[in-house]
Protein backbone atom coordinates (compact mmCIF):
# COMPACT_ATOMS: atom_id res chain seq x y z
CA UNK A 1 0.00 0.00 0.00
CA UNK A 2 1.36 3.43 -0.90
CA UNK A 3 2.34 5.65 2.03
CA UNK A 4 -0.32 8.21 1.17
CA UNK A 5 -3.22 5.75 0.95
CA UNK A 6 -5.77 5.59 3.72
CA UNK A 7 -6.03 1.93 4.90
CA UNK A 8 -9.80 2.30 5.29
CA UNK A 9 -10.04 2.71 1.49
CA UNK A 10 -8.45 -0.63 0.61
CA UNK A 11 -10.36 -2.63 -1.95
CA UNK A 12 -12.51 -5.30 -0.39
CA UNK A 13 -11.13 -8.80 -0.72
CA UNK A 14 -13.34 -11.58 -1.86
CA UNK A 15 -14.36 -13.84 0.97
CA UNK A 16 -15.37 -17.44 0.90
CA UNK A 17 -18.84 -17.90 2.29
CA UNK A 18 -18.94 -20.08 5.42
CA UNK A 19 -21.45 -22.32 3.67
CA UNK A 20 -18.94 -23.07 0.89
CA UNK A 21 -16.82 -25.27 3.17
CA UNK A 22 -19.92 -27.15 4.31
CA UNK A 23 -21.07 -27.61 0.71
CA UNK A 24 -17.63 -28.93 -0.34
CA UNK A 25 -17.53 -31.33 2.63
CA UNK A 26 -20.98 -32.66 1.75
CA UNK A 27 -20.11 -33.15 -1.94
CA UNK A 28 -16.83 -34.85 -1.03
CA UNK A 29 -18.56 -37.17 1.47
CA UNK A 30 -21.25 -38.07 -1.06
CA UNK A 31 -18.69 -38.72 -3.80
CA UNK A 32 -16.62 -40.92 -1.47
CA UNK A 33 -19.71 -42.91 -0.43
CA UNK A 34 -20.77 -43.51 -4.03
CA UNK A 35 -17.26 -44.45 -5.17
CA UNK A 36 -17.01 -46.88 -2.23
CA UNK A 37 -20.13 -48.50 -3.71
CA UNK A 38 -18.52 -48.83 -7.15
CA UNK A 39 -20.33 -45.93 -8.83
CA UNK A 40 -18.61 -43.67 -11.35
CA UNK A 41 -18.99 -40.07 -10.18
CA UNK A 42 -18.52 -36.85 -12.16
CA UNK A 43 -18.76 -33.54 -10.37
CA UNK A 44 -20.72 -30.81 -12.16
CA UNK A 45 -18.92 -27.47 -12.53
CA UNK A 46 -20.41 -25.10 -9.96
CA UNK A 47 -20.33 -22.31 -12.53
CA UNK A 48 -23.14 -24.18 -14.29
CA UNK A 49 -25.10 -24.87 -11.12
CA UNK A 50 -28.70 -25.62 -12.01
CA UNK A 51 -29.42 -28.04 -9.19
CA UNK A 52 -27.16 -30.93 -10.17
CA UNK A 53 -23.94 -31.41 -8.23
CA UNK A 54 -22.97 -34.96 -9.22
CA UNK A 55 -23.63 -37.13 -12.26
CA UNK A 56 -23.41 -40.81 -11.34
CA UNK A 57 -23.09 -43.84 -13.60
CA UNK A 58 -24.37 -46.99 -11.92
CA UNK A 59 -22.46 -50.25 -12.09
CA UNK A 60 -23.14 -53.91 -11.57
CA UNK A 61 -20.24 -56.30 -10.95
CA UNK A 62 -17.86 -53.45 -11.87
CA UNK A 63 -19.53 -52.96 -15.27
CA UNK A 64 -21.25 -49.71 -16.15
CA UNK A 65 -24.93 -50.49 -16.65
CA UNK A 66 -25.79 -47.50 -18.84
CA UNK A 67 -28.10 -46.16 -16.13
CA UNK A 68 -27.22 -42.85 -14.56
CA UNK A 69 -28.60 -40.44 -12.00
CA UNK A 70 -28.05 -36.78 -11.16
CA UNK A 71 -27.76 -35.75 -7.51
CA UNK A 72 -28.15 -32.41 -5.80
CA UNK A 73 -26.24 -32.45 -2.53
CA UNK A 74 -27.22 -30.30 0.43
CA UNK A 75 -24.76 -29.94 3.28
CA UNK A 76 -25.76 -28.85 6.75
CA UNK A 77 -23.22 -27.72 9.32
CA UNK A 78 -23.69 -29.48 12.63
CA UNK A 79 -22.34 -28.19 15.90
CA UNK A 80 -20.70 -31.56 16.53
CA UNK A 81 -17.95 -30.33 14.23
CA UNK A 82 -18.78 -31.82 10.85
CA UNK A 83 -20.99 -31.62 7.84
CA UNK A 84 -24.06 -33.78 7.48
CA UNK A 85 -25.29 -34.79 4.06
CA UNK A 86 -28.97 -34.46 3.31
CA UNK A 87 -30.54 -35.45 0.02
Amino acid sequence: MAANQDPSHRSARKRMLPTKQTERAAVNATRAFLEDHECVVQEVDTGNDYGKDLLVDLTENLEITGESIAIQVKGVFEFSGGAAVTA
